[in-house]
């Protein structure tokens, strides 16, 4: 059986104590290289899942982060996947870095702020427990 492999990788700009989005841009890795990723332009629907998956984590990292009162000025992150030929989802790894501006994160901090991130809408209908969610602030 096959295994179908999915990467994604993001780069991004926030401002103020609540780390709004000034700029961010997603990509994924095709057979041509990393690629623009805009779910505007691409209809393909496992595509979408993924980027949603990415998408709803970051947007937890970025809301928690605030939420504890680190300000994060730059953020990268990753998301590694793996489906059966299926299509079915078997791994999901998601690794994101703030670039911290103000704030210092403690280990309570980074549990919840992963949690959190674990619990998002979109990845708690994941039937599967295989996969990391990493964070780390520099």
């Amino acid at each position: 059986m096959s295994v179908r492999k999915f990467k994604f990788r993001m780069a991004g700009v926030y401002t103020g104590s609540d780390n709004t989005i000034r700029e961010l841009h997603y990509e994924h890795l095709t057979d041509n290289g990393w690629q623009t990723y805009d779910p505007e332009n691409y209809k393909a629907g496992f595509l979408i899942f993924l980027f949603a998956l990415f998408n709803c984590q970051h947007m937890h990292f970025r809301m928690k982060s605030a939420e504890r009162n680190i300000q994060v000025g730059a953020v990268s992150g990753e998301l590694d996947a793996e489906a059966k030929e299926d299509w079915s989802l078997t791994r999901l790894d998601v690794r994101i870095e703030g670039k911290r501006m103000a704030g210092d994160p403690k280990k309570d901090d980074l549990d919840y702020i992963v949690d959190c991130m674990r619990n998002c809408p979109a990845s708690t209908n994941l039937k599967f427990s295989n996969g990391r969610t990493e964070i780390s602030f520099s």
